[in-house]
């Protein structure tokens, strides 16, 4: 042992000591999107030595979601924050800096299922325009007040990262969209200023409020979903080299609003427009693919991309989402004008248009094929665990391409 190590150790157990109702060390929730639950999730071992699967997103954090406009970004956004709060007796706040939708409060409400009472109970939208990041720091502050006021006494139930149960402060997920479009009372005051004043105070003041409320994430359980446009980088000088912002971007994306999101973010996803879903052919159902490349991620596991369905009203599509993989991986068979069958269900061939309508109907037909991705799941958690990436979608079929 090293000669201060007792000394130094001390030091530490006072300077790591957690704030009672901390989500530092606990369980992640569950988006309801398996893929991205389990490329996010881990094994983990109890203190009884049995082993278990952590899967979802962990509260506390930053997520950034990126890319081109209407992939689906602050759609997945609203999922995602939804699925965090509504079994935990928490609120979900988004602060639309941008104003691009007219009716919000009904598309949070069609894309999560949430009800008129329980978007009145849980969910605020703040989209004045006079709203400014200063606006959110002071909010998300006054937050932390009004936990630390209310204590123990609104602490909920949730499980640790040995999976015992313990009390945490409920959470408060805080939706920033978007942060190219963020504005402090300075630039506000300013309407003077030029693109490149504009820019760089953009710039400043985003990576200004990150630092300033990191530390009170984990300890009060807020978690930061945050949307960022991906644009065309503009390069004077086509000799120098090119810094990425984030691994698996390309050289000429840019994410604008300043790279403190890019850095300080735990996780990261890019969404790209795909194919069209033909009704008539397909699966019977209108909408398209967003493929959704994981840029960064807690797990390590970067630049995978996956084909997600994306439904119009309802938003991202679980179970589509698992027939596109399942697809892939070569576990739904095609057979012609015959239809497809699952490879652990050959005796039964229905069309394609008939999957849905088989799967909610055909109690075996739906088992078989959650068996299917449980087993599509485990295999990414198992090899994750043994350090492998064999499991991984590497490249996505040419029909789930625009």
């Amino acid at each position: 042992m090293g000669l201060l190590k007792a000394h130094i150790k001390e030091k530490e157990l006072k300077a790591n000591k957690v704030t009672p109702g901390s989500v530092q060390d606990t369980l992640y929730v569950s988006t309801g999107f398996d893929y991205l639950d389990a490329m996010s999730g881990s094994i983990e071992t109890a203190e009884n030595g049995e082993r278990f699967y952590n899967l979802g997103m962990p509260m506390g954090k930053i997520v950034l979601y990126v890319g081109q406009s209407q992939t689906g970004k602050s759609t997945k956004a609203y999922q995602d924050g939804w699925a965090i709060i509504k079994d935990l007796n928490g609120d979900m706040t988004v602060f639309d800096f941008e104003r691009s939708t007219s009716n919000l409060e009904k598309r949070v409400m069609e894309v999560t299922g949430c009800s008129k009472t329980q978007f009145a109970d849980s969910v605020s939208c703040f989209k004045q325009e006079t709203l400014t990041i200063d606006f959110v720091k002071d909010f998300m502050f006054d937050i932390v007040n009004k936990k630390r006021e209310l204590g123990k006494s609104c602490f909920v139930d949730w499980v640790d990262n040995k999976n015992k149960p313990i009390k945490i402060y409920p959470p408060t997920v805080i939706i920033i969209d978007s942060i190219s479009a963020t504005r402090s009372k300075e630039l506000l005051e300013n309407p003077a200023a030029d693109g490149n004043m504009v820019n760089a105070l953009l710039a400043k003041n985003n990576s200004s409020f990150l630092q300033s409320v990191l530390h009170i994430l984990e300890a009060y359980n807020i978690t930061l979903l945050c949307i960022g446009h991906v644009t065309n980088k503009i390069i004077i000088d086509p000799y120098a080299p090119i810094k990425l912002q984030l691994p698996g971007l390309d050289k000429n994306d840019n994410i604008k609003g300043g790279n403190a999101f890019c850095y300080f973010s735990s996780y990261a996803y890019q969404f790209m427009t795909g194919a069209e879903l033909n009704p008539e052919k397909d699966l019977g159902i209108s909408g398209r693919v967003t493929n959704v490349k994981i840029l960064k991620s807690r797990s390590g596991y970067n630049q995978k991309k996956l084909p997600t369905a994306y439904t119009g009203k309802e938003g991202f599509n679980n179970l589509i989402t698992n027939y596109f993989l399942l697809k892939d991986a070569g576990k739904i068979k095609t057979n012609g004008k015959a239809g497809i069958n699952l490879a652990n269900y050959p005796e039964l061939k229905i069309p394609q248009k008939k999957f849905v309508d088989t799967y909610l109907t055909n109690e075996v037909f739906k088992e078989k094929f959650e068996d299917l991705v449980m087993d599509l799941m485990d295999g990414i958690l198992n090899d994750k665990d043994q350090g492998f990436t064999s499991i991984q979608v590497e490249e996505i079929s040419e029909e789930f391409e625009e």
